[in-house]
């Protein structure tokens, strides 16, 4: 088993949130993506924190009601 299919799942999502945004964020800022100020950057943070964030609760619910059916179908054999 891997060392991180250990980790709980807010420790896995925090990792990857972090692993995504910091170099997006130091992109969008070097490519003038985002205003050069520090409102310009916490704005664009937070525009990417709200659409993980959606993202993120779409897959979750959608890997949910898969992993249902799957145990469903399971439990009627």
């Amino acid at each position: 088993m891997c060392e991180l299919d250990r980790w709980s799942l807010a420790k896995q999502t925090g990792a990857h949130f972090c692993l995504f945004a910091i170099p997006f964020t130091i992109v969008a800022y070097v490519l003038y993506w985002v205003p050069r100020s520090v409102g310009g950057v916490a704005a664009s943070v937070i525009v990417l924190v709200v659409i993980y964030a959606a993202i993120w609760c779409g897959a979750y619910v959608s890997a949910k009601r898969k992993i249902q059916k799957i145990n469903n179908q399971l439990h009627r054999e």
